[in-house]
């Protein structure tokens, strides 16, 4: 029986772990990214990589945690440095309502005192009376944890198609897999044709480099 097939446009955080989800799930991936590389002129390149469903509670709707709790667990599993020490929001004195405020919007923290904020975050002691410590969130570094996505699908043998400009009317004006498939060889072949031969060939050493 053929497997079903998927072309995932984007090859930032949301684009990778859309396709690593699918593969594993037995599906044909292919990705095209506009980009040159990986990263380029990605938000996800830039990104903090906090995991902190919870933190980020405190000013967003519900679905924050209901969707960002479970990927902690996701990305613990595929990315081995993906880093559970938890998260601590800090306040001065001065700002103790703020941080009141703060706790009182979220949930699955701890108060904890001067002592303890010296013990989780030594570079903090002396500077801090309370604290709230979210004993459950995580944190990553980006570019590594995409890098180590693109490594896995590579394995899996998934494609991505990097300097690829897919625009919504080629989504439209082609209903089905194949024909997308057909435009985007088109594409590529229109753009490869207007190359000059030392860009070509700096693009093909490019490839053969991530490829390994």
């Amino acid at each position: 029986m053929a497997r079903s097939s998927v072309i995932v446009v984007g090859a930032g955080v949301a684009g990778l772990a859309c396709a690593l989800e699918l593969a594993e799930r037995g599906l044909a991936v292919e990705i095209v990214e506009r980009g040159r590389a990986l990263g380029d002129g990605a938000c996800s390149w830039m990104a903090g990589g906090m995991l902190a469903p919870w933190c980020e509670r405190a000013t967003t709707e519900p679905e924050v945690v209901t969707w960002g709790a479970p990927s902690i667990a996701w990305w613990a599993e595929r990315f081995p440095g993906t880093v559970q020490n938890g998260s601590l929001v800090v306040a001065q004195s001065r700002d103790a309502p703020d941080l009141a405020r703060f706790a009182s919007r979220t949930e699955r923290f701890e108060w904890v005192d001067a002592e303890r904020i010296a013990t989780l975050e030594p570079d903090l002691a002396g500077r801090f009376r309370r604290a709230l410590f979210f004993p459950d969130e995580a944190h990553l570094d980006p570019r590594r944890a995409l890098a180590s996505l693109v490594e896995t699908l590579r394995r899996r043998g998934v494609a991505i198609r990097f300097g690829v400009e897919l625009a919504l009317r080629t989504l439209f004006d082609h209903p089905t897999l194949a024909s997308m498939a057909v435009a985007i060889e088109e594409q590529l072949i229109e753009e490869i044709e207007s190359l000059s031969e030392e860009e070509a060939e700096r693009r093909l050493t490019a490839i053969q480099g991530s490829q390994g």
